[in-house]
């Protein structure tokens, strides 16, 4: 567009920062200086391409006053405007700048399934991705291009995927716990303990108010951990060893501080057995409180730094072509939401030569592959 010279001025909005530093790189070697990124302190007026996220011109909620929008850019200020994830919009306060810009080209970006059919629509994250589908529809219409991740993976622009089931502490009721807990009760039982009141639960309890996406989540299941994080470290070791770039998704915080300790101690183990001298760190949480200066070694380092361990800070957008493997350690119904976490593992790394990559699936979510 701007070669054709209809660009006078464009807005590429993203819903964090991690997508906007990730944008700026990205348009910056088409644009060089004239791309810029607004934040609080320089709303980037000049430049001729301004990335910007949401949270900075105050229309990312409904507490939002958009004053940082509307004091810095007049109506009519872009004449064009690119919503980055688009699918991720609450078409709330934010569509103030789409409408204070009508006259502008206004382009939605996703990269997910647009129509969502799975059947339980009475699900929270079902019904949200529904509406959220609708609102697009409503605004953007039908669109302009599609193409669906099989036909991506086959044309050779998406890496090649494997998926690897495991039955380690899955299913969709909490029926199977019944079955482990007779079988290790004559040991030690069954660990099961409420995040709220730190006490143990029974099966019968359990049954009666909690399903499969409870657990971590409102339930801590410690034996849980300890299989799945086991299950997947042989796994790694026997597909070419331990240093693999892994991303692994969690349920909770605390779920995935676990998981990262789990891990840490089977590679601690492993390294002292081949007598290898470790890499620190190894495995680390990727989460709102901690670790994302790491992001950029997952990315580029080949020394340290090679299993994410994330709730949802590494879902939408975030650029890590290395990755080797994409692992669920969480129960998911929500089709958008899987879709996002998958596309993590399909870059292409020309870098390292990575063309395929590896879904370890403990949670059944490749269920929604596709779901449309």
């Amino acid at each position: 567009m701007a070669k054709a010279g209809q660009l006078r001025r464009a807005l590429f909005l993203c819903d964090r920062d991690e997508l906007r530093n990730q944008a700026l790189g990205a348009l910056a070697a088409y644009f060089t200086s004239e791309a810029a990124k607004a934040t609080t302190r320089d709303p980037a007026v000049n430049a001729r391409v301004i990335v910007a996220t949401y949270q900075t011109l105050g229309i990312d909620g409904e507490d939002g006053d958009a004053s940082f929008l509307t004091k810095h850019y007049p109506a009519h200020y872009f004449s064009h405007i690119i919503i980055d994830e688009c699918h991720r919009s609450a078409w709330g306060k934010w569509s103030q700048v789409l409408e204070r810009n009508p006259n502008a080209i206004q382009i939605g970006l996703t990269a997910t399934p647009r129509d969502i059919d799975t059947g339980k629509a009475e699900d929270v994250d079902v019904a949200e991705d529904e509406g959220i589908s609708a609102d697009n529809y409503k605004y953007f219409g039908e669109p302009a291009y599609e193409y669906s991740i099989a036909q991506a993976m086959e044309d050779g622009y998406l890496a090649a995927m494997e998926v690897v089931q495991s039955d380690v502490w899955t299913a969709d009721t909490l029926d199977r716990l019944d079955g482990v807990e007779r079988e290790r009760r004559r040991r030690a039982g069954v660990s099961v303990k409420d995040v709220r009141t730190g006490g143990l639960r029974s099966v019968e309890e359990l049954r009666k108010k909690y399903g499969p996406d409870s657990l971590e989540q409102d339930l801590r299941l410690p034996d849980r951990v300890t299989a799945m994080t086991a299950d997947l470290f042989e796994r790694l070791i026997a597909s070419g060893g331990p240093h693999q770039k892994t991303l692994i998704f969690c349920a909770s915080i605390d779920h995935a501080n676990a998981v990262v300790e789990a891990i840490n101690n089977l590679y601690a183990d492993w390294a002292a057995t081949n007598r290898e001298q470790p890499v620190e760190p190894y495995a680390f949480a990727c989460t709102a409180e901690a670790g994302r200066e790491l992001i950029a070694d997952l990315r580029g380092s080949r020394r340290r730094a090679f299993v994410a361990v994330t709730v949802d800070l590494i879902t939408t957008g975030v650029d890590v072509p290395c990755l080797q493997n994409i692992v669920y350690f969480r129960y998911i119904q929500s089709p958008i939401l899987f879709h996002q976490m998958l596309g993590r593992g399909t870059r292409i790394d020309e870098a390292t030569g990575k063309r395929h990559f590896t879904v370890y699936d403990y949670t059944n979510a490749t269920r929604l592959l596709d779901a449309r």
